[in-house]
């Protein structure tokens, strides 16, 4: 059996990266370019071990929809938040602690944001 067919049995989790919002300004271009590069040695860390599956940065705006046919529906980026949801991971791991342990890698940790891990129910 090949790591990518022992990495497909193993359990998915999603790895959710909410960063907090600020005053402070954006990224300088030079700033920017070695954050997309560590974030990018991180996710090829990740693949090389054959369990990362996919993941994007999500843009600011979307809506939520509540009620029960959906009919309240909400704006966002929403003002009253303290944090928002800026992309994800799609990985494997062997549980939860070895989540975790692969979502401790995230280097956006050091800049405040916060990375939610959960499994994906099996179906």
């Amino acid at each position: 059996m090949s790591s990518a067919d022992a990495s497909d049995a193993l359990p998915q989790f999603l790895l959710l990266f909410r960063e907090p919002k600020t005053d402070a300004l954006p990224p300088s271009p030079e700033e920017l370019q070695a954050l997309l590069a560590e974030w990018t040695a991180w996710a090829d860390h990740v693949g090389a071990e054959g369990k990362y599956h996919s993941g994007n940065p999500l843009e600011e705006s979307g809506a939520v929809l509540r009620g029960p046919a959906g009919e309240h529906v909400t704006d966002g980026p929403f003002i009253e938040a303290k944090e928002f949801l800026g992309g994800y991971f799609l990985i494997s791991a062997a549980d939860l602690n070895d989540a975790i342990t692969i979502a401790r890698g995230c280097p956006g940790l050091r800049d405040g944001m916060s990375v939610e891990v959960r499994p994906i129910l099996a179906h």
